[in-house]
């Protein structure tokens, strides 16, 4: 299915099987349904071995590609709280590939969205009232941090949650 952002206009695609993020998508009222997603095998190449992921069409050279790479890889640096020298060679060559002249300027122009991504990816949606309550206070902190507006959508939805205690 896809969905669209009340307030961001953001497109997100989501997978028929994953409906407990859909529930939520539209009870959150943050989202409405823009239709379905249409799969085009071309749009989601394939490695070597048959399997989805990095490494799959991809001729390198890419800047958009590369800026997505460094945004993954430096927002599981975030998560896992290390980054380790192959890593970070890594991130500075992406950086590089995305046209930054080091990983530290792609980091500061890419933050609010790094920062957004490990979030998500570290913290469900769906969550008890006293989690929620720490989340907001995470997210509110992070929405302070970089003015951008997700992190206050993500503060309004566990400031909601934290109510039903």
């Amino acid at each position: 299915m896809k969905f669209e952002s009340r307030t961001t206009g953001e497109v997100l695609y989501v997978a028929d099987s994953q409906a407990k993020t859909i529930r939520h998508m539209i009870m959150s009222g943050r989202y409405k349904v823009v239709g379905d997603a249409e799969w085009k095998e071309s749009d989601h190449p394939r490695g070597a071995n048959g399997q989805f992921g990095s490494g799959g069409g991809s001729s390198g050279g890419d800047k958009g590609s590369a800026k997505g790479e460094f945004k993954k890889l430096v927002s599981s640096f975030i998560l896992k709280e290390t980054a380790g020298k192959e890593r970070t060679e890594k991130a500075n060559k992406l950086a590089k590939e995305a046209g930054y002249d080091s990983m530290d300027a792609a980091y500061k122009d890419m933050k609010s969205d790094i920062l957004f991504d490990a979030f998500k990816q570290e913290y469900p949606m769906g969550v008890s009232p006293s989690r929620a309550e720490k989340l907001h206070d995470k997210a509110y902190g992070l929405w302070q941090e970089t003015k951008d507006e997700r992190f206050s959508e993500l503060a309004n939805h566990y400031k909601e949650l934290a109510k039903g205690k």
